[in-house]
């Protein structure tokens, strides 16, 4: 990579989910390999989780932001966030002044408003990232004083009105272990068998008690369900019940309540139903698959709008959360059995290569 002059600091924020924080992170790591240095800084939210995998260089230059205990959101909310407000501002003066960075790089939440915010005022180059379709609140304050906004998809110009000429296309960064396993190592992972169709079943990071209880009923109404297997992610919550009620139904079942290796479970499916978050949307772009999307209905429209993009893609059946039921899901199951294993086809950017665009819009305005 040839620079007029050296790549300067970057500090990358976040927010404390994992859409937030998988892209920011691997862009982080991105960033240090491209440089050779160790000139990436993480800051996300106190108590905020890191993925499994290389944590190395993410781990070595990370600093932590105020954010409101389990016992105080729990007891006021949303409004929990507006009462450490002014500490996070405070905190994020204080690192902008200490680690004098050449960028900011936002990758959503309040969290990040400060940052890039004092950033702007301060005459430090930024950069916004928008994982969504319909980008956030936090995405939509800082458009306009952001130097560049990276977005996952072609349509979310259209949404950030007068600041829609800074917008470029990227892609969704995922977590940097992710990677495309051969079918027949991913079946044996699970010890599954070759040949059966392969469904992925998961509500996302926290499961969905909808989604499970309907799919575990639609399996016990298929005429021959011993023809399906299942890998099916629960979440906490619902982990023990639903393992217990996939005994007897006749298909083959893995259920876990959260499970790390995820590239074995993309890699085994046929087919995959699930929430429509912008990590999980990315992620079936990635490898391809066709989709049965539930959008979580209470996210604004953020979801239903990712979740169209693969059905105008011809790869995703959506369902209505409030119309999800066994007697749908069978009918949905059939029918993607009967059509066959198939690669969606899907027309975006994800995994290294949105990865790499990312990176190099940070570095580049390092170098300007």
């Amino acid at each position: 990579m040839s620079r007029a002059k050296r790549p300067g600091r970057v500090l990358i924020v976040t927010g404390r989910s994992g859409g937030h924080i998988f892209p920011a992170v691997s862009v982080l790591e991105r960033i240090c390999a491209e440089t050779g240095t160790g000139e990436a800084i993480l800051v996300l939210p106190d108590r905020a989780v890191l993925p499994p995998g290389n944590k190395d260089c993410a781990g070595r230059r990370s600093v932590n932001l105020p954010y409101p205990p389990p016992g105080l959101r729990k007891a006021l909310g949303r409004l929990a966030i507006l009462v450490y407000l002014p500490a996070i501002v405070l905190k994020s003066l204080f690192i902008l002044l200490y680690f004098r960075p050449a960028v900011v790089a936002g990758f959503g939440s309040i969290c990040s408003v400060p940052m890039v915010f004092l950033a702007h005022l301060f005459g430090i180059r930024t950069l916004i990232h928008e994982q969504n379709v319909i980008p956030g609140k936090a995405s939509l304050f800082l458009a306009g004083f952001a130097d560049k906004i990276a977005v996952s998809f072609s349509g979310s110009g259209k949404y950030l009105g007068a600041a829609s000429g800074k917008a470029v296309l990227t892609g969704n960064p995922l977590r940097s272990g992710l990677r495309k396993v051969n079918r027949k190592e991913a079946l044996e992972f699970f010890g599954l068998t070759a040949g059966k169709f392969t469904v992925l079943v998961t509500g996302g990071s926290q499961g969905s008690s909808r989604i499970n209880d309907s799919f575990v009923r639609a399996v016990k109404l298929l005429k021959e369900p011993q023809k399906l297997q299942v890998v099916h992610l629960t979440g906490g919550r619902d982990f023990a019940r639903i393992k217990e009620a996939y005994r007897g139904c006749g298909a083959e079942a893995r259920v876990f309540e959260f499970l790390s290796a995820m590239e074995y479970a993309y890699s085994a499916a046929d087919l995959i139903i699930s929430r429509a978050g912008a990590i999980t949307v990315s992620e079936i772009i990635y490898y391809g698959l066709p989709a049965i999307l539930v959008p979580y209905p209470f996210a604004g429209r953020h979801q239903d709008a990712n979740a169209e993009v693969l059905k105008q893609a011809g790869g995703a059946s959506v369902i209505d959360d409030r119309l999800v039921s066994a007697e749908l899901l069978r009918a949905e199951l059939e029918r993607a059995a009967a059509s066959g294993p198939r690669n969606a086809g899907y027309p975006a950017l994800t995994g290294n290569e949105a990865c790499s665009l990312v990176a190099e819009e940070i570095i580049d305005l390092t170098c300007r």
